[in-house]
């Protein structure tokens, strides 16, 4: 697997690759990854590929392939999003395509370790997330972040509209967890 970056124990998160949009393109059309993410689906190929394109440099969406450790089986993704680098903050964002792989904590596992790499490495202060699904919100509870916040009514699903928490970690709050 080429393009190692950020090893964990059942996780290996590296930076997306032009070969994986053959997979992300099918997960951007299911849709409960397209609603859970946010984004207008579905998507054809060539609007996939020009989203890589934009994404693949740059310096403040920055997109990882979750694999597993075992076979480098890519899973799902991770984004660190909204990199401010004066600020030092960015958001977070996380999604594991197959429901077999949604429990078990790999994405606990590839989530710390994009913390550990964003306040490591790219010297971020704060990390932030939102989300509606409350084994996500556990998620981030578990590693240090804290609810900051709601957005009441935020997103419109399946014919009503839901609320989005607001979570944030300091790197003291993510260490202190670790």
């Amino acid at each position: 697997m080429s393009g190692r970056l950020l090893h964990g124990s059942r996780i290996v998160l590296r930076r997306l690759e032009e070969s994986d949009l053959g997979r992300c393109e099918q997960w951007i059309n299911m849709p409960e990854i397209y609603t859970i993410m946010g984004v207008f689906g579905p998507r054809t190929a060539a609007e996939q590929l020009a989203w890589y394109k934009s994404v693949a440099q740059s310096r403040t969406n920055l997109v990882f392939a979750i694999c597993l450790a075992k076979d480098g089986t890519h899973i799902g993704n991770l984004s660190l999003f909204d990199v401010n680098y004066m600020h030092r903050n960015a958001g977070v964002t996380v999604f594991i395509a197959d429901e077999a792989h949604r429990s078990g904590g790999l994405g606990v596992e590839a989530v710390s370790l994009a913390c550990e790499y964003a306040f490591d490495y790219l010297n971020m202060h704060k990390l932030h997330a939102k989300t509606d699904n409350p084994v996500a919100g556990k998620l981030y509870l578990r590693l240090g972040f804290q609810q900051e916040g709601l957005l009441r009514q935020q997103s419109y699903y399946n014919g009503r509209y839901v609320d989005k928490v607001l979570y944030g970690a300091l790197r003291d709050d993510f260490k202190r967890a670790h």
